[in-house]
């Protein structure tokens, strides 16, 4: 048998010959939806049968119909007589043959029909879209309007469309309307093809064709753009129109069309259609004797016009309707059908198909039925459209976009419906919402964030009340992550919480647990749980739940505990980096985990050498706060290790980067790495760092240095006169220079004894002086500084011996008048206000009060 393009054989199909009659179709019919009717077939064939079914559906619409057959067999004709190598033979030209109104079928695809929707042009079958038939072949009418040009040159029409300017919608053999249109690259390239207005006489040599006899098949039509010869419009599976080239390579376009006459359009009308209205009840969900039905005006026309045989007996019409299980409910006891409702129909077509423009197309044509479908059909819906990728190149709007837009507007209903809690699976709830929250991508645009929100939080209140309502509910573990980790998890404390009890977290694997951690809901409950497993737990896993736990704010006693066990499980050293890294910062920030520093430094003094510079910093850094808790050797071991991590030469530090190093390792006291650390800041100078950082680094070296080196850690104090007498000259920007406050902590520094006992920096202090000097007379001091500043002038103070203390006290003491003086006018204007506020008010209640006079009547 010849098998069509699109790889549907429907006499295969049904397992009958091609001469075989209606009646034998038919037995067939029978026997085969018996054998794949989806409610006798395993839930693991399921799928199978469901994709089956449809085809066996297809295949008897298209062989019981008399047209609809003979147009495949013309078709499989035209198919076989190719393969074989049989030329067609010569016939009249296009225009002779070409039916005045026409439908356009691509070659090897009988079911399909070009369709307008617009401005825009589809290759579809009726199970593409769900509208009615009028509307599905209304839109299916061409026509060509010839053109005298050249022969065969032609334009296709779209009967009924209307352009600008039009009185009417436009017919054969009529001027106007909208004209297939194309746009063709230099390079030859694919060009979506649209609906466009060329008026008669209007060149427009984007809307003009040749039309040619097919060379392969028997009574096809090719049309060639006249613009640009090799390229063709062509049907591209499943459903765009195209202009493409000859000699694309893509074996599924299609070029060759079969030109079908419209006045045969009302014999392709489905059987479906006929019964759809004919089981309609009111009220809705009735049932239907079949023989009823057989005796409707309606049914026996189509039997007698259209399939051309006497109405089914009750036989028949019980296999048809069992292989329509989407539409109709069948019951064998008294040969009975009810029609599904419209939610029903809509539920079951989205259950059955496996393609996500199928599942696009209807969402997007579906109506209120959308927002009553069962959660079932919602969730395949869901994954359908989060599969598909969106190819329009004219934008989404029409198609998945819009699609995922409806759906997730219609969830917020579809998981709040009055149904039995029982019917509701907690499984197909949290399925359902981890699919909704990720339906659009991260960056679904404004359309789509707000309606996706609303979903999921639905889906979470439905699981939620479910849960409350079944608190004995066994859940899996990866149930009971996705229950916490739904959004407003944490107002659920009666329902949730009780899921942490230890009987029920036992099991649970060691990514689960950290996954606990992570989402930080009742961090003390997880914390507990963790404690209770670090046995069973490796550091690599303890580690990262603490650290996550830490985040989650657990409280003091649980983490001091999770860390003495973390201690406990011996060395740190096959930590991976980062995690050894992340455990010292926690420390410095958390004290409860200080019992982890002196195992921390252990193990960095054995790995650190082989960091990043920058990490090896950073961990000194964080271990400072608590460097009196490391012994003597394990510190200068840490440092040693430190110091062969760093570049052999300091100067390939960046400024910053020695800055951190110097802060890092004075927290540790003298060593030789702050000594060799301080030359290379000496080296480069003040200026590299702004007045701010080399404070703190000047803060950093008082506390490294102390008793050794302190002619070293003088000299950089002799940096400081000439620092601040360069923020002194006129000009000069105030950004990044001390404040008044640093001022006086720098000032802090001459104080320590091992300065103070050492050195003589009158020269410093008199530079901090005048600098001091010239920023209370530039701006406003707080009184806290001000008082802060005539203590610095005392006897024995810092600032005892600065020549300009009498400039000094003047400056505050103007700036103390000055506060006082605008405080003084301020309560003054106030007073003022109030009193003239008095006097408006009192002037007010003296005036006389005028009397309404009343309007006669």
């Amino acid at each position: 048998m010849a098998r069509l393009s699109n790889g549907t054989e429907f006499y295969a199909t049904l397992q009958v010959s091609e001469e075989a009659d209606a009646a034998a179709i038919k037995k067939a019919y029978r026997r085969l939806v018996l054998m794949w009717h989806p409610d006798k077939i395993a839930a693991a064939d399921r799928p199978l049968a469901e994709d089956k079914i449809r085809l066996i559906n297809c295949a008897y619409e298209t062989l019981s119909n008399p047209t609809k057959r003979e147009r495949y067999d013309l078709q499989r004709s035209a198919v076989d007589k190719k393969k074989r190598g049989v030329v067609p033979k010569p016939r009249n030209s296009p225009k002779m043959s070409t039916p005045k109104e026409f439908m356009m079928q691509p070659i090897g695809h009988p079911e399909r029909f070009l369709r307008a929707n617009g401005k825009r042009l589809f290759v579809h079958n009726r199970q593409d879209v769900k509208v009615d038939f009028q509307k599905f072949f209304g839109s299916t009418k061409f026509s060509l309007w010839w053109l005298p040009e050249m022969n065969n040159l032609c334009r296709i029409r779209a009967v009924g469309s209307k352009a600008k300017g039009d009185k009417r919608p436009v017919g054969a053999g009529l001027a106007g309307g909208l004209n297939l249109a194309f746009r063709v690259g230099p390079s030859g390239t694919m060009s979506e093809v649209l609906l466009a207005p060329a008026n008669k006489g209007q060149k427009n040599k984007n809307v003009n064709f040749v039309a040619k006899q097919s060379p392969e098949y028997e009574g096809a039509l090719r049309f060639e753009t006249a613009c640009k010869r090799g390229q063709y419009l062509g049907f591209m599976p499943p459903s765009d129109l195209r202009v493409v080239p000859f000699l694309d390579e893509d074996q599924n376009r299609v070029i060759d069309f079969m030109m079908v006459d419209f006045s045969t359009m009302f014999k392709f009308i489905d059987l479906e259609e006929v019964l759809v209205p004919a089981t309609k009840t009111d009220p809705e969900g009735t049932w239907v004797p079949v023989t009823t039905l057989s005796e409707k005006a309606d049914v026996k026309s189509y039997f007698r016009k259209v399939l051309k045989t006497p109405v089914w007996g009750t036989e028949d019409f019980a296999a048809f309707f069992r292989g329509h299980f989407a539409i109709w409910d069948y019951r064998d006891e008294d040969s009975s059908v009810r029609l599904r409702s419209p939610e029903e129909r809509l539920g079951q077509h989205l259950c059955a198909t496996y393609s996500s423009e199928t599942a696009v197309n209807l969402i997007v044509e579906s109506g209120t039925e959308l927002q009553r479908i069962s959660l079932e059909a919602a969730a395949r819906a869901v994954k359908l459209l989060a599969e598909s990728e969106p190819t329009d190149e004219l934008g989404d709007e029409a198609g998945l976009g819009a699609a995922r837009v409806k759906l997730i507007g219609a969830l917020p209903n579809i998981a709040l419906a009055e149904k039995p809690e029982a019917e509701v699976s907690l499984e197909l709830l949290l399925c359902l919402a981890g699919r909704t929250a990720s339906l659009g991508g991260k960056y679904p645009g404004y359309k789509v964030t707000p309606k996706r929100s609303a979903a999921v939080l639905a889906l979470a209140e439905r699981a939620f009340a479910l849960l409350a309502k079944s608190p004995e509910m066994a859940l899996s573990e990866s149930q009971l992550l996705e229950v916490m980790g739904l959004p407003r998890a944490s107002e659920q404390e009666d329902t949730l919480r009780p899921l942490l009890a230890a009987e029920k977290t036992q099991k649970l694997s060691s990514s689960a647990l950290f996954t606990l951690s992570k989402l930080g809901l009742w961090p003390d409950d997880v914390a507990l749980i963790v404690q209770q497993r670090c046995g069973d737990l490796l550091l690599q896993e303890l580690v990262p739940m603490l650290l996550a736990l830490v985040q989650a704010e657990a409280s003091p006693p649980r983490l001091s505990s999770l860390a003495e066990a973390v201690a406990a499980k011996g060395s740190l050293k096959e930590l991976e980096a980062e995690s050894l890294l992340s455990l010292a910062m926690a420390t410095a920030r958390h004290p409860p985990l200080l019992a982890v520093v002196v195992p921390i430094a252990e193990a960095a003094s054995q790995v650190i050498a082989g960091w990043a510079a920058d990490d090896a910093v950073r961990l000194l850094l964080s271990l400072t706060p608590s460097a009196e808790r490391l012994a003597p050797q394990i510190r200068e071991a840490l440092l040693n290790s430190v110091a062969r991590a760093l570049p052999e030469k300091l100067e390939d530090l960046g400024s910053a980067e020695l800055l951190r190093l110097i802060l890092a390792v004075s927290g540790h006291g003298f060593s030789s790495l702050l000594q060799a650390s301080t030359e290379e800041l000496l080296r480069r100078g003040p200026e590299v760092l702004t007045q701010p950082q080399f404070l703190i680094a000047t803060q950093g070296m008082a506390q490294g240095f102390r008793e050794h080196r302190l002619d070293l850690f003088g000299r950089v104090l002799n940096l400081w006169p000439g620092v601040l007498q360069n923020s002194s000259k006129p000009g000069t920007e105030s950004v990044g220079q001390l404040t008044l406050d640093q001022l006086e902590k720098l000032l802090t520094l001459l104080q320590l004894p091992s300065v103070r006992d050492h050195h003589d920096h009158a020269a410093l202090a008199e530079a901090v002086g005048t600098r001091m000097v010239q920023l209370v007379r530039a701006a406003e001091v707080p009184q806290a500084t001000r008082a802060l500043l005539s203590a610095l002038l005392e006897p024995q103070a810092a600032l005892s011996a600065f020549s300009g203390r009498g400039e000094l006290r003047a400056a505050i003491a103007l700036r103390s008048r000055g506060k006082a003086a605008r405080e003084s006018r301020s309560r003054s204007r106030s007073r003022g206000e109030e009193r003239q506020n008095q006097k408006r008010a009192s002037d007010r209640a003296a005036l006389p009060v005028k009397k309404k006079r009343r309007k006669k009547g």
